[in-house]
């Protein structure tokens, strides 16, 4: 199983439509947290948290409507690339490949 994802994200290509619908639900999920008090002020106290600072929701769609799918690709090559890898896992690892071998 883990060497099948492995070979999946070495061969993967990011399409244009891939993008499109990636930004759609990153965007619907951006704006669904501020339609309630509570999950605007959730959201905003785990970016404060996390990231130091508050964000609107307008400034995450633009950040968001910014990303390209040359840069998705980019950020996916650059991972399945990286020398930096590291692997986690739960339960019973007799089967779990040595990270070398991914």
């Amino acid at each position: 199983m883990f060497q099948a994802v492995a070979n999946a994200m070495k061969a993967a290509e990011v399409t244009d439509a891939d993008v499109k619908r990636g930004k759609a639900q990153l965007k619907a999920q951006v704006l669904y947290a501020g339609e309630s008090a509570d999950g605007l002020l959730s959201d905003l106290a785990n970016q404060a948290v996390l990231l130091g600072a508050a964000r609107s929701p307008a400034s995450l769609v633009a950040d968001i409507e910014a990303v390209s799918t040359s840069s998705v690709q980019q950020a996916l090559r650059s991972f399945v690339d990286s020398k930096n890898k590291s692997l986690a896992s739960i339960g019973s690892v007799n089967k779990v490949p040595y990270l070398d071998e991914l």
